[in-house]
């Protein structure tokens, strides 16, 4: 699967889209910061730290994924 699928989709059931929107540049009802170019140490804090998001279980390969994608979305204007 994709980045761009788990990120719209997949990841934790919802995918991240839920509340970060598709643009990735956040969601202001959810507090959901904007996570374009975001690392995977980032990432991989928040899905400790996050208590929404703790409850996704994603493999190396799918964060590594997601990191990728969020970096495409970081250099869209």
């Amino acid at each position: 699967m994709s980045g761009r699928e788990l990120f719209e989709k997949a990841a934790g059931g919802t995918g991240c889209a839920m509340c970060h929107g598709v643009n990735a540049r956040g969601g202001a009802q959810l507090s959901a910061p904007d996570i374009r170019g975001a690392t995977e140490d980032r990432v991989r804090a928040a899905l400790v730290g996050v208590v929404a998001m703790s409850r996704f279980k994603l493999s190396d390969a799918e964060i590594a994924a997601i990191v990728a994608h969020l970096a495409e979305l970081n250099k869209a204007p």
